[in-house]
C-alpha cells in the first residue's frame, strides 16, 4: 500500500544560497543521487541535459569548490563522488 503523504524533497539552505550556476547545481544534485558515479562526462551531461563542455566546466567548478571530488583510475574512469558537508559555510571558496 502506498503512503498518501506527498514527498518532499529538502535543499539545505546554504546550499540553496551557495550562488551555484543551474548547471553546477544540476550535476551536483546528480551526482549526490547517485551517491559515487564512474559515468564519463557525456552521459552525465545527457541525464542532466546540457552539452559536455558545458558539464565539463560544472565539474571542475564544483571540485574547485570541494563539493565533489574527482579520484582518477589507472586505465579506468574517474569516479566522482559528492563530498557535501552537512553545515557548510554560507559563501563557497574556492580552491587554487
Amino acid at each position: 500500500m502506498r503512503d498518501a503523504r506527498p514527498s518532499t524533497a529538502t535543499l539545505p539552505t546554504w546550499l540553496d544560497g551557495a550562488g551555484l550556476l543551474t548547471t553546477e547545481m544540476r550535476v551536483l544534485l546528480h551526482v549526490i543521487i547517485s551517491g559515487r558515479t564512474a559515468m564519463p562526462i557525456p552521459e552525465i551531461a545527457a541525464l542532466c541535459r546540457m552539452n559536455a563542455a558545458t558539464c565539463r566546466r560544472a565539474v571542475g567548478s564544483l571540485s574547485r569548490l570541494r563539493l565533489i571530488r574527482q579520484t582518477k583510475r589507472a586505465g579506468a574512469s574517474t569516479i566522482i563522488e559528492a563530498t557535501v558537508p552537512r553545515n557548510a559555510p554560507k559563501k563557497l571558496k574556492p580552491t587554487t
